[in-house]
């Protein structure tokens, strides 16, 4: 899951980049943006990759050749980094021809991805690598901190993620050094969303495969629960993302070294009991029509900064990798409420996305692996500390995944059940009984199955960790309002 899941982080990073190219023309980058001067020679690429001097580097970084310290620093100072800034890489606009439209795009991946077949496995010299990573350490960092286009900046920040100390057959130890400017970028004064968002992912890969300091494992709690840490001007969406790479990268890093104090189900109680931004039919009024209901829900304005239903999934998979015993004194019921709070949350925003779009309501993709992380999390905790009402949770749960019909008859029916779950879930903090007031709405060709046969809506409660549940289905992309 989290292999797929990482996946579907990078194509919705991509997104962030899309959006800069398509703010800034091609026309606009000489007078606007600074670049750094190419080689007279060796001006682009093409002819970079078939040089001698690339070849020269080669036979060094591999050990076949003498280290020479000023010919490898020539070549990345003066050679390759200059080519992240060529108004030829940052932006290619591409005109209409015929039926096809025009493209914008950048050429700059494809710097990055020859930078990574020049320090692959096969640059075995360590002092040629060191070397090698000043310069583009240095080289990118000045790209990043400059007044360079900002599609430049966030390749070079993505660069310097892309740093190793070391490269073999059993994998890439990530450039230590490189934390240090992640963090800087992430919570500095002056960088894109982009940018920063590029520089909290590079510490998701630190987290996986190098080396964490505790003040590094502190600022990344720190930047998923303290707002004081959030950078002025920083959109909600651009502030929620760096929030989900911060847990996700504590998720990687409790796998390889999990804590021994609760910080992981401290870190996670926080995050869940966030509610989310509240995009979903609150309003009595949906149940008139669908033409006032999506009016209704266009018009709702969320009252106060909450927690995203993604930001909260991520906090409930670093819930998972928690061991019993659970710390003294821990809520139970009040964290099985936030737990299914946040497959109640989902199913509430599909219908309203449902609505606004004008299309039918479907339990795919992510509604159906909110709903099943919510059952694998609420069985984990009866299993560590049975909690009669948490075994309640699941056939209402199973209930919500009744999300199907285009009629407006079944979305108010829909809209019931979810308004009734919504105070079901929150009475199991507060004490109040459970009860069996969902609407019952009959899903076309029944509930769906995981592909192991696992049922996520028919009523059977999901079973215990030890009982070897089969994977959650992930997503196939993050639902997500019309306009956010």
């Amino acid at each position: 899951m989290s292999r797929i899941l990482n996946r579907i982080a990078s194509r919705l990073v991509a997104l962030l980049i899309v959006s800069v190219l398509a703010a800034y023309p091609a026309h606009a980058l000489a007078q606007e943006y600074k670049q750094l001067p190419v080689d007279a020679k060796l001006n682009s690429m093409s002819k970079i990759k078939l040089s001698d001097e690339r070849k020269a580097v080669d036979r060094m970084l591999s050990g076949k050749d003498p280290f020479n310290e000023a010919q490898i620093a020539n070549f990345f100072d003066k050679v390759l980094v200059p080519q992240m800034t060529a108004k030829e890489n940052v932006i290619v606009e591409r005109k209409a021809v015929g039926q096809r439209p025009a493209t914008k795009t950048s050429l700059l991946p494809a710097v990055r991805k020859e930078i990574a077949e020049i320090s692959g496995p096969q640059a075995t010299s360590k002092q040629a690598r060191d070397r090698m990573n000043l310069a583009l350490y240095n080289g990118m960092g000045g790209i990043v901190m400059g007044p360079y286009h900002p599609v430049a900046r966030y390749n070079a920040m993505l660069a310097i993620n892309e740093l190793n100390d070391s490269v073999s057959s059993s994998g890439a130890v990530p450039y230590s050094r490189a934390l240090g400017a992640m963090k800087a970028v992430a919570v500095g004064a002056t960088f894109p969303e982009a940018v920063r968002v590029a520089g909290v992912t590079g510490m998701v890969r630190h987290a996986q495969y190098g080396t964490l300091t505790p003040d590094q494992i502190k600022f990344l709690v720190d930047l998923a629960t303290d707002t004081k840490l959030r950078p002025a001007q920083l959109s909600d969406t651009a502030y929620d993302w760096m929030r989900r790479r911060a847990v996700d990268a504590l998720s990687h890093w409790y796998k390889r070294s999990p804590p021994t104090k609760g910080e992981a189900i401290a870190l996670a109680q926080t995050i869940l009991a966030e509610k989310v931004a509240s995009v979903e039919p609150v309003d009595p009024a949906i149940k008139k029509a669908e033409g006032e209901a999506e009016k209704k829900l266009t018009e709702k304005k969320p009252a106060e900064k909450r927690a995203s239903v993604e930001l909260r999934a991520e906090a409930i998979k670093l819930l998972l990798l928690a061991k019993a015993p659970l710390p003294d004194g821990l809520d139970t019921a009040q964290l099985a409420s936030d737990i299914s709070m946040v497959a109640v949350d989902a199913c509430k925003r599909e219908l309203a996305t449902s609505l606004q779009a004008g299309r039918p309501v479907s339990t795919e993709d992510g509604v159906m692996f909110y709903v099943a992380l919510s059952q694998k999390a609420l069985a984990a905790l009866n299993t560590i500390s049975p909690t009669p009402k948490v075994a309640e949770l699941e056939p209402l749960l199973a209930a919500i995944l009744a999300l199907t019909g285009t009629e407006s008859v079944v979305k108010d029916q829909i809209y019931d059940n979810l308004t009734k779950a919504h105070a079901e879930v929150e009475s199991l903090a507060t004490g109040v009984p459970l009860s069996s007031v969902l609407v019952t709405v009959a899903p076309v060709g029944g509930f769906p199955q995981d592909p192991n046969g696992v049922g996520f809506g028919g009523g059977q409660p999901a079973p215990a960790p030890g009982g070897g549940p089969g994977p959650i289905r992930p997503p196939g992309g993050f639902i997500r309002p019309p306009g956010r």
